[in-house]
């Protein structure tokens, strides 16, 4: 062990720091009663960060109302660009413009136009809107497309009825209670069932027709009053008129056991040519008729 130790080169990382037993007596005194010199102490001592205040979050900004008339430019949130929200701004600015050049009308976000007050100008547009509709349109929407009343309309439709008969057009714009749709003439209907394959029509039967009589006079009108007015059972012919939609469902008696009750269809005034339930010949008239 001696050789050892006496081989191995003195140990110089602790030279500098003195120890209890390099001490002298006073020193040594001085260690043991726990005062250590201040140089010692603060070369030791691991230096403290000064920590920073804390910081509150930003609040919600009260601003001063901008004047009427300008749109006030917002700051941009945290982490969103600058750049990209000033485009934005623009964006929706120009846009503004453009529904304003249009002449965009706000309170219902459609284009804005002139109110007609002519008839012939009345007829011209309606003529157009007919063309895009296949199921017909009524009084209202075309007066509300026109920007005009219902009884301009309804003059126009009789001023556009004579044009087309004038200029030896085909068709015919028919009405039917308020609904108003293009019907072909008479001359034209062979053609038409050429373009749709329709070899023939189904023809009703004598005991579908008087059904369909007592449904059309007396409707609403249930399946024990029909059979009590024809005497014999409704309920086939009830289904065949059904299944030709002349007839639907209005609803049910307010009688014991509540059965349903029967009218015609809009289907019913199409196919007899009616513009309303009032256009059906009286029973006077069919007296005459007889």
């Amino acid at each position: 062990m001696d050789d050892i130790s006496r081989d191995l080169p003195p140990d110089t990382t602790a030279a500098d720091v003195p120890t209890a037993r390099a001490k002298g007596p006073d020193e040594l005194r001085a260690f043991e009663r726990g005062e250590v010199a201040a140089d010692l102490v603060v070369s030791n001592r691991v230096p403290e960060v000064p920590s920073e205040p804390d910081v509150p979050e930003p609040g919600p900004r009260f601003r001063a109302p901008e004047p009427a008339g300008e749109v006030p430019l917002e700051e941009p949130a945290p982490g969103i660009d600058a750049d990209a929200a000033a485009a934005a701004l623009a964006a929706a600015a120009e846009a503004v413009e453009i529904e304003e050049d249009l002449g965009v009308d706000d309170a219902e976000g459609l284009p804005a136009v002139p109110e007609l007050q002519d008839a012939a100008a009345v007829a011209r547009v309606v003529f157009v809107l007919m063309l895009t509709s296949r199921e017909g349109l009524s009084l209202f929407r075309l007066a509300q497309a026109c920007n005009t009343t219902q009884k301009l309309v309804e003059e126009a439709l009789v001023l556009l009825q004579a044009q087309l008969q004038g200029a030896g057009l085909p068709v015919e714009l028919a009405r039917n209670g308020d609904t108003v749709k293009w019907m072909s003439a008479p001359d034209a209907f062979p053609y038409l069932q050429r373009l749709r394959g329709v070899k023939k029509l189904e023809k009703l039967s004598p005991a579908a027709l008087e059904t369909l009589a007592v449904i059309a006079y007396r409707q609403p009108v249930m399946r024990s009053e029909i059979e009590a007015i024809r005497g014999v059972k409704a309920g086939p012919m009830l289904r065949t008129l059904l299944q030709h939609r002349l007839v639907r469902v209005t609803g049910r008696a307010d009688v014991p056991g509540r059965p349903l009750q029967y009218g015609t269809t809009q289907h019913f005034l199409e196919r007899f040519g009616l513009g309303t339930l009032q256009e059906l010949p009286s029973i006077k008239e069919w007296k005459n008729l007889g």
